[in-house]
């Protein structure tokens, strides 16, 4: 399950970024990081509750991507999304232009759960992101759930030639 809130965390910049231009990111190695930091789970019993929270909450999940100039100049590609996410998204708001990112909209994850409702908001520059996420779903094994956190990415150098033509490494801290 942490997997896949982290996944579709991720998505919702993929999905519903369309900038491009010298308005956009710079092509390169950039890491992100997502770090929720309050999730509520309604119905479930406290103490496993508790347990979730330890696991997740503070708990910083961060990934490595090279990006190429054909992803950077339209960052839906594969900008921050793990392979093999497996996240199907529809945006009602898609603003990431003018160092400005407004985003909103739902995904429906690899487990076939009630699609969750996500919405970032913050800013960019060329070489790095910085956003408010929330993220609120149902999950057929815990209920209802809202979370929300951090979400951060900066561009940390050139790519190298074995990162440019392998798929993208993904670490958790």
């Amino acid at each position: 399950m942490r997997h896949i809130l982290y996944g579709l965390a991720a998505a919702t910049l993929i999905g519903g970024c369309s900038g491009s231009g010298p308005d956009g990111i710079e092509p390169g190695e950039w890491e992100t990081t997502v770090t929720f930091t309050e999730i509520d789970i309604e119905g479930m019993p406290e103490e496993l509750a508790a347990m979730l929270r330890e696991q997740i909450v503070n708990q910083p999940q961060t990934d490595s991507d090279c990006i190429t100039p054909e992803q950077a100049a339209d960052p839906q590609g594969q900008l921050l999304v793990p392979d093999g996410a497996g996240e199907e998204c529809t945006f009602d708001e898609s603003v990431f232009e003018g160092g400005r990112i407004a985003i909103r909209g739902s995904c429906t994850g690899q487990s076939g759960d009630e699609p969750g409702q996500i919405s970032l908001t913050g800013s960019y520059t060329a070489t790095s992101i910085d956003a408010e996420i929330s993220v609120e779903g149902t999950d057929s094994t815990m209920g209802d759930m809202r979370m929300t956190g951090n979400f951060t990415a900066e561009r940390t150098g050139e790519c190298s030639a074995t990162e440019s033509a392998e798929p993208p490494a993904q670490s958790e801290s």
